[in-house]
């Protein structure tokens, strides 16, 4: 069964892409145009501004986990030389303290890295329908009917490929994009 779905999508996309750009309807022109949505996404100076300001909130975050991880060992050494002359009751209780120091640390560091991947899954999708828009807005002057991922096509003219014109209007639509950290 799903050979037989692959073999009629295979069929469909050499159907649509043997459909000359013009090809003439009942009533309208039937045009498509292709874009490559990742290189759009991955081309836009919005992203290198998102990877810079990761970047930066990494290095941040790496310098804390260091300090807190420093602190950490000096209080586990401290643990360990007053093991023998703290009274047992005493001790097991600044254990269990410590215990609960690096539980949090633990916790710090899992929350920090949770609004890292919110905060780039965030500007991601908001980067993507900015992108969209801007497809959008080149398809209609055009007056496309139909935009194609080429993923989706396997053969067309070059004329048809809107890529870099969709790079170069979302780079001069958004040129950065701030980061949410809550």
């Amino acid at each position: 069964m799903q050979n037989m779905l692959k073999i009629l999508a295979v069929i469909a996309i050499l159907m649509v892409a043997s459909v000359p750009a013009y090809a003439q309807d009942a009533e309208n022109k039937l045009q498509f145009v292709v874009v490559n949505m990742q290189e759009v996404i991955k081309s836009s100076v919005a992203l290198k501004s998102v990877e810079e300001q990761l970047s930066e909130k990494r290095k941040a975050l790496q310098v804390a986990m260091t300090k807190e991880e420093q602190k950490l060992r000096a209080e586990d050494d401290a643990l360990k030389e007053q093991k023998e002359t703290a009274p047992e009751a005493e001790f097991k209780e600044r254990v269990a303290k410590f215990k609960e120091k690096i539980l949090d640390a633990q916790k710090k560091a899992q929350e920090g890295k949770a609004k890292y991947d919110r905060a780039y899954n965030a500007a991601l999708r908001a980067l993507r329908i900015e992108a969209t828009k801007v497809v959008g807005d080149i398809a209609k002057e055009r007056k496309v009917s139909m935009v194609l991922s080429n993923d989706a096509v396997i053969l067309s003219e070059k004329e048809l490929d809107i890529t870099k014109e969709a790079i170069k209007r979302l780079n001069a639509k958004l040129k950065t994009l701030p980061l949410n950290w809550e």
